[in-house]
C-alpha cells in the first residue's frame, strides 16, 4: 500500500491490532505512514505503545504535528482533552462573510465534514460559532462578529472536565458539537458526539 492507503487502514482497524502492524514496520516505515494518520489517531496509538518506542516513531514526526501530539498526549483518554480534535475552523470577529467563505474554501480539504466555524480574536480567546449554512446565507458584507452566535458559559467544554461531565452538557444542551477552551478561554479543540460514542462504544 501507499502511505496515505496504509494510514488509513490504520485509523480504522481495532487499536491492539494497530499497534501489532506498527511493530512489524522498520521505525522510518511507520514513522511515513503515521505521519499521514490524524494528531489524534497518533496520540492514541503512542499512548497503546511502550514509552521507548512510541518515542522513536515520533521523533520522526515533523516538528508541527509533533508539537500538536506533545499537547495532546498528556490528557487522560477519558477527559475532553483526550478526546477532542485540536483542527477546527476559526473565523475571526472583523472578516466579512466574503473573506470567511473563501477561508473556509482554501482549508475545506483539512475536513472530512464542516458544520461549524469557530470565532476567536487573533490571541486565540473563544468568542462564538458560526454555521455553515449562516455564512452561506448572510450578505456577504457583513461582518463575522454581526452574524456568530455567543455560547453560553454553561455550555463550553473545558479541557480537563471528565466524560461524564461533558456527556451531561451536550445531552442537557442537545450539542453535536463543542468548543473546548483552556483555562484562560483559548479555545484549543472540538468534540463531537461521534468521538463521544466512539469512546464510550470502542468496538461498535
Amino acid at each position: 500500500m501507499d502511505t496515505e492507503s496504509a494510514a488509513s487502514v490504520l485509523q480504522e482497524v481495532n487499536p491492539h491490532l494497530r499497534k501489532s502492524l506498527v511493530k512489524y514496520l522498520s521505525p522510518e516505515e511507520a514513522s511515513h505512514i503515521v505521519e499521514k494518520m490524524s494528531v489524534e489517531e497518533i496520540v492514541d496509538l503512542a499512548k497503546s505503545m511502550h514509552k521507548e518506542d512510541a518515542d522513536l516513531i515520533l521523533s520522526f514526526l515533523k516538528r508541527g504535528k509533533l508539537k500538536e501530539v506533545e499537547s495532546l498526549i498528556h490528557y487522560p483518554n477519558d477527559t475532553a482533552g483526550g478526546l477532542m480534535m485540536v483542527n477546527f475552523m476559526t473565523l475571526q470577529p472583523e472578516w466579512t462573510v466574503l473573506h470567511s467563505v473563501s477561508e473556509v474554501k482554501k482549508r475545506s480539504s483539512e475536513f472530512d465534514s464542516l458544520v461549524y466555524a469557530y470565532v476567536t480574536d487573533e490571541n486565540g480567546i473563544f468568542l462564538g460559532v458560526v454555521s455553515m449554512r449562516s455564512l452561506l446565507i448572510s450578505p456577504k458584507d457583513k461582518t463575522i462578529k454581526e452574524i456568530m452566535k455567543p455560547i453560553a458559559k454553561k455550555m463550553i467544554i473545558r479541557v480537563n472536565e471528565s466524560i461524564e461531565e461533558i456527556v451531561k452538557t451536550m445531552t442537557k444542551y442537545n450539542l453535536y458539537m463543542c468548543a473546548v477552551l483552556d483555562e484562560d478561554d483559548k479555545m484549543v479543540g472540538v468534540i463531537s458526539i461521534d468521538d463521544i460514542m466512539r469512546h464510550l462504544v470502542p468496538n461498535a
